[in-house]
């Protein structure tokens, strides 16, 4: 029981680190996203 109880403990600590990971993706794409489009140059942008 103890094995069973640390498996499923070990994986809620790796959907909650996945779950961070996409939020902060998320965040950091939609950032990228509106500095791209206030760039006024090509050479801003990249």
């Amino acid at each position: 029981m103890n094995a069973r109880l640390l498996f499923i403990l070990l994986l809620f600590v790796i959907g909650a680190l996945w779950y961070i990971i996409g939020y902060w993706r998320r965040k950091a794409g939609e950032a990228a996203f509106a500095a791209a489009r206030l760039a006024e140059k090509s050479e801003e942008r990249e």
